[in-house]
Formats: C-alpha cells, sequence, structure tokens
C-alpha cells in the first residue's frame, strides 16, 4: 500500500511532534490552546498506520498549505478521529464503484 516509503518522513512527524511538546506549557493546534502534557499523550497514542494516514490525505492535498508545520500538528492531532471515518468512506465508494462496473 506505501510502495517505497520514505522512513524520512516518519523521523520528520517524529521530530515535529517532539519539538511541539518540549516547547511552551500550551500550543495551538487547529486553532485551539492545548496543554503540552494533553498533547504529549495524545502524540505518544497515535501507531504507524496514523502516521501512514496523515502523510497520505497531506501528499493528496492539492491546495498550498502556508502553515506546514501547523497543518501536520493538525491533522496528527485529529488522526485517530478521521482515519476510520476515511477508511469507511474509501471502502463504501470502492464498492459502489465495483456495483456499477458490473
Amino acid at each position: 500500500m506505501y510502495p517505497r516509503l520514505d522512513m524520512s518522513l516518519i523521523d520528520n512527524l517524529l521530530s515535529l511532534m517532539a519539538a511541539a511538546v518540549c516547547g511552551r506549557e500550551t500550543l495551538r493546534i487547529g486553532g485551539q490552546r492545548v496543554n503540552r502534557e494533553e498533547a504529549r499523550e495524545r502524540f505518544l497514542s497515535l501507531s504507524g498506520e496514523h502516521l501512514l494516514y496523515v502523510l497520505r490525505c497531506v501528499g493528496a492535498q492539492e491546495d498550498t498549505i502556508r502553515n506546514l508545520r501547523a497543518y501536520y500538528l493538525t491533522a496528527l492531532w485529529n488522526a485517530p478521529e478521521t482515519m476510520e471515518l476515511y477508511t469507511r468512506l474509501r471502502v463504501e465508494r470502492d464498492m459502489e464503484a465495483e456495483r456499477q462496473a458490473t
């Protein structure tokens, strides 16, 4: 599903999360103030699948991203809630396309 994944991209995401939680007491994610400890716990709960999901979604983004750091932090923060829905919608779309093809 992820041919020739550049592991430096995963390393960059990990570094971004680490830098975010090693800074101030609160940080801004998705326009909201988040306590550093809450962010640390949330980021530590992410799986490899979450990271791959974020890379896939951001890579598919066609609009210009002005603040890449903020965009990635928000995508990582939201990944646990959005990944399942995204996958379910893709499966439903693929099943519908298959039904229409037959």
